[in-house]
C-alpha cells in the first residue's frame, strides 16, 4: 500500500468512502484539508482505500477531525498504517483525534497506535458523546530530502 499526499484527482474516492461511515457531506472539508496539504490517502492497486486529514485547528495543536477506511479495507493494516503516517508528519508535539462513544472500533485503533482517553463531550451527537483522544509525538515530520 502507498501512502501519500492526497490531490483533487482523489476527491471524488474519498467523498464516496466518507459517504460508507456518515452522512454528513464532507465536500467542503476534504477539499479544504487537500488545498492545505492536510490530507493523506492510502492507496491500494492505483485505488484509494481510506484517508486522514491533518490540521492544526484543536487550540494549535495536531488534530486529525476525519479518519476513514473503506469498508472492505478496515482491518488489513490500512487504519493503522494511515494513523501512524499522520503522527509522523505532525508538526506539533500533541496529537488528538476524536469518536463517538459506539464506534468501539475507532476506540480500539487509536489505543492500538499510542492514543489515549484524554476527555469527552457531550451533546455533539444526541446520546453519543465524544471521547477526545490525545498521543504525544515527535516534535515534527520527517526532515525532506
Amino acid at each position: 500500500m502507498e501512502l501519500r499526499l492526497a490531490t483533487h484527482a482523489d476527491l471524488d474516492a474519498m467523498v464516496l468512502i466518507a459517504r460508507e461511515a456518515s452522512d454528513r457531506d464532507n465536500l467542503a472539508l476534504l477539499t479544504g484539508a487537500i488545498n492545505a496539504n492536510g490530507c493523506f490517502v492510502g492507496v491500494d492497486d492505483h485505488i484509494v482505500v481510506g484517508f486522514a486529514i491533518l490540521e492544526y485547528s484543536f487550540y494549535a495543536n495536531g488534530f486529525i477531525p476525519l479518519f476513514v477506511v473503506s469498508r472492505e479495507h478496515r482491518r488489513s493494516g490500512t487504519g493503522t498504517a494511515l494513523l501512524k503516517h499522520a503522527a509522523t508528519h505532525c508538526r506539533t508535539p500533541k496529537l488528538f483525534s476524536s469518536t463517538n462513544e459506539s464506534n468501539r472500533e475507532m476506540q480500539a485503533l487509536l489505543k492500538k497506535v499510542g492514543f489515549r482517553e484524554s476527555g469527552r463531550i457531550d451533546n455533539l451527537d444526541d446520546g453519543d458523546p465524544e471521547i477526545v483522544y490525545f498521543k504525544r509525538v515527535s516534535e515534527g515530520p520527517p526532515a525532506r530530502s
